[in-house]
């Protein structure tokens, strides 16, 4: 299950909370079924020996009071397993996965003709979505905190690509530990983020809002770092594997997109996998893959969403056709193409798709903030909705 994949530890605790207050109840069932029989059965010895129930003793009547005692206690403890359960909740990006997560399970229980399956990468759930979970819900968000994003993207992609093949360089010599690994480890073991600062201050050229962008790419770092320290693969090898995903090949507008929707109240998991199996018939099959960068979930709805700097028509018109086509077999409201000013442009000559729709990175961020504002109008999901399956899970 997608949600066990995203969120593995807090899908743990979730279970186990679930599991001991499921337990406190049967427990306090049973409990009163035996202390029922007992004060019966002391009750009718009573009479008896009286030779008659109106001769029973206060203290003898006033027994019956006691079988509810259990029940009360098993109450008490099944309401702090549902507070341990719903402190997990707190964290918003656990809470959107676990909406996102329901609302494709029952994607993948209702269809018949075609199988469809929601996958996530492995090298994603090691690392991905530890991290970019963490930096959410600190609210780690360059789209909303740059207003003239959309005319600043171009020297925006330009610095960090630069910053990223300046750190690339750096090498861990035997004995000798390289200074991006001694800046992450004193930002995560001492809590000392000034060597860390530095270091991406030293390799970031000129840009307007260098400060801001000093401050996002070291608490990306820094999260990174307590990852890795935890899982004792704190080496130099494995950040620059982070540095060149997000910073090299430009993905971390995906999480940029992902916090942004986090930020205005919508439900989102980044980087998913679609497979679909069709049957041909006489048991031929074929399988199609799709990669999406974001999935929301707006109401009972699906937004799909490509996050892409590309430039050119034929791409830009195969993207759009390729979402507009899983956005029908998902029954998706919504597949949105967010871009840069200059693809917005290129895309008005394009073929207009049904659902589908261009939008630069300022474009959604207006369009979250409408969304957002109507949100006294919108309902979470019923809250009677069956929890999802939480320990089935596929990774490819």
């Amino acid at each position: 299950m997608i949600l066990k994949l995203t969120f593995n530890k807090e899908t743990v605790d979730l279970k186990e909370a679930l599991i001991d207050a499921c337990r406190n109840i049967l427990i306090g069932f049973s409990l009163s079924q035996e202390y029922f029989k007992f004060f019966i059965v002391r009750i009718l010895e009573s009479a008896l020996r009286a030779g008659n129930e109106e001769g029973l003793e206060e203290d003898e009547t006033s027994a019956l009071h006691d079988p509810a005692q259990p029940i009360v206690d098993a109450v008490s403890k099944i309401m702090e397993s549902l507070a341990s359960a719903m402190k997990l909740f707190s964290r918003r990006s656990f809470e959107a996965a676990f909406l996102v997560a329901s609302k494709l399970e029952e994607i993948e229980k209702s269809e018949e003709s075609q199988r469809i399956r929601f996958k996530v990468r492995e090298e994603d759930r090691v690392r991905i979505y530890p991290v970019w979970s963490l930096l959410a819900d600190k609210r780690c968000n360059l789209l909303l905190q740059i207003t003239d994003f959309d005319n600043t993207l171009g020297d925006l992609l330009i610095s960090l690509k630069n910053m990223y093949e300046k750190l690339e360089k750096e090498k861990e010599e035997e004995n000798k530990i390289s200074a991006l690994r001694d800046a992450i480890y004193s930002a995560v073991r001492r809590n000392d983020r000034k060597k860390l600062s530095k270091l991406v201050h030293n390799t970031l050229e000129y840009f307007k809002f260098k400060d801001v962008l000093i401050d996002n790419v070291v608490e990306h770092l820094e999260e990174l770092g307590e990852e890795l320290e935890s899982a004792g693969e704190l080496v130099v090898e494995n950040v620059k594997k982070y540095l060149r995903m997000m910073f090299g090949e430009s993905c971390f507008l995906e999480y940029e997109v992902y916090a942004a929707l986090l930020e205005h109240g919508v439900p989102a998991l980044p980087r998913l996998v679609v497979s679909v199996m069709n049957i041909l018939g006489e048991g031929q099959k074929q399988k199609k893959t799709w990669e999406v960068d974001v999935v929301a979930r707006v109401g009972d709805k699906l937004w799909l969403v490509e996050v892409t700097t590309s430039k050119d028509a034929e791409e830009l018109e195969d993207k759009a056709k390729n979402l507009s086509e899983l956005r029908d077999l998902l029954y998706a409201e919504k597949a949105l193409i967010v871009c840069t000013k200059e693809a917005l442009e290129i895309s008005k000559q394009l073929p207009e798709r049904e659902g589908v729709e261009f939008l630069s990175f300022e474009g959604l961020r207006n369009k979250l903030r409408r969304l957002l504002k109507a949100s006294t109008r919108r309902r979470r999901p019923a809250p009677h909705q069956e929890l999802p399956s939480l320990f089935r899970a596929e990774v490819v």
